[in-house]
Order: C-alpha cells, then sequence, then structure tokens
C-alpha cells in the first residue's frame, strides 16, 4: 500500500505477429520515464505524443511515422504553479494546422492548461491555464471523423471528483461550447487501495466513423467500454 518509484526507469517496445511471441526491437533514450498516451501522426506526417522525462514534461517528436527511431525532446516548462509530473497530457490538430496540447495540473488548480505549436510541433508555446474545468486526472482530446474535436475529462473543478466522466465537443477546436455526461452512475469502490478513488476516469478514446469508442476505468477496478452514437449529438 506505497508507492514504488524505481531506481531507473526507460520504455522499450517489443512486437509480435500473433500475440504469443514476442521480440525486443528498439530501446528508446534513458532521459524518458514514461509514456501514457500511444503517439499519434501529425498532418505531416511526423508521429507525436507526451511524455515524462528526467528532465520534466516533455513533447516527443518523431522524424516520421517510424516509432522505432529517437525522437526530438520538447522540454514544456511548468509556470504559475502548475506541475504536469508525469506528463499525462493529450493532444490533436485543428484545420488550420495549430497544434493544441491539453495538459493534467497537478498544481490543485482543477483547471486544464493548453499550449500549441504552428509551426508543426517545432516549437511549443509556454503553457498557459484554461477555463476547462478538471478534477485532476487523466484526459483524452482529438479529432472525430466528422471534422469536429473532442474531450474526454472529469471535467469537474473538485479535487479528485471522478464521479462524472464528461464529453465536450468543439466545431473549431478552440472553443468547447457542447458538454455532454460520458458516464455519472453511482459506483464506490469495493476494496480500497493507494491511489484509488470512486467513480469513472482515465479515458481512452477511439474515432471510428460516426461512433466514439470510449474507454475507462472505474474504480480503478473495472474496465468499462462506452460507444457514442456522434449522429445524435
Amino acid at each position: 500500500m506505497r508507492r514504488i518509484d524505481p531506481e531507473s526507469q526507460n520504455v522499450e517496445v517489443y512486437c509480435s505477429k500473433d500475440g504469443k511471441t514476442w521480440e525486443h526491437v528498439f530501446v528508446f533514450d534513458d532521459r524518458i520515464k514514461g509514456i501514457f498516451e500511444a503517439p499519434r501522426s501529425t498532418r505531416d506526417g511526423h508521429l507525436l505524443c507526451i511524455a515524462a522525462t528526467k528532465d520534466g514534461p516533455a513533447i516527443l517528436r518523431w522524424p516520421g511515422t517510424e516509432l522505432c527511431e529517437h525522437p526530438e525532446i520538447i522540454l514544456i516548462p511548468q509556470l504559475d504553479g502548475a506541475i504536469f509530473p508525469f506528463g499525462e497530457s493529450s493532444w490533436y490538430q485543428t484545420e488550420d494546422g495549430t497544434i493544441i496540447v491539453l495538459w493534467r495540473d497537478e498544481g490543485f488548480s482543477c483547471r486544464l492548461w493548453v499550449n500549441y505549436s504552428r509551426d508543426e510541433g517545432v516549437t511549443f508555446t509556454p503553457p498557459r491555464i484554461t477555463d476547462i474545468p478538471d478534477s485532476m486526472s487523466r484526459i483524452y482530446a482529438g479529432r472525430l471523423d466528422d471534422g469536429r474535436y473532442f474531450l474526454c475529462n472529469n471535467a469537474f473543478p473538485t479535487l479528485l471528483n471522478r464521479m462524472h466522466l464528461f464529453l465536450l465537443i468543439s466545431d473549431d477546436g478552440y472553443k468547447f461550447n457542447q458538454v455532454y455526461m460520458a458516464a455519472n452512475d453511482p459506483t464506490s469502490q469495493r476494496l480500497t487501495g493507494l491511489l484509488k478513488v470512486h467513480g469513472y476516469q482515465y479515458p481512452c478514446c477511439l474515432a471510428d466513423g460516426n461512433k466514439l469508442l470510449i474507454g475507462y476505468s472505474i474504480n480503478k477496478e473495472d474496465i468499462e467500454c462506452s460507444m457514442i452514437d456522434m449522429t445524435k449529438i
């Protein structure tokens, strides 16, 4: 019932053709401690994701779409009391090419922070606080197949209140003006444990045609997947 901090952390890649036999194929730069969200491709063909490194939060930008290459590490400053210790963030690219990155803040602001790039991820602005509530949990953002943008998070301005999982929708990627409840049925833990709280948390999303699939943890004990028909939203 305690956090175990390893002396060293690193990210490695294994691959398999049949899901049974696995081969070790790559080791990332030892400065990279963890990656919470799989890399996705930018419009101009560069894999991009956010990571925690030995030097702080960073954005990783690959030379192309080959995962087993060393990415550039772009360190991101933590300003005005914001803390991004584990690089828990998500991003999308707007129609005009701007890459927008939303950050979970562990500085107790109960708001998401944002920074952006207008040069395809070569450089990024310093993060700024937004008016989007967040109970200090992980998030997932992206673009729907119909061109709209989405953000899934615990958009509730009370620390660690994860009983409500929201889906926010934007037409342009700059202003989220539609809010829907993705999950909020009463739920509670069967067993207490370290870093566990009640509720729906840590979403991971996949846009698939007219559907949005949302996988999330319930109480950090079970995994559930919801499928939303986006033609009705």
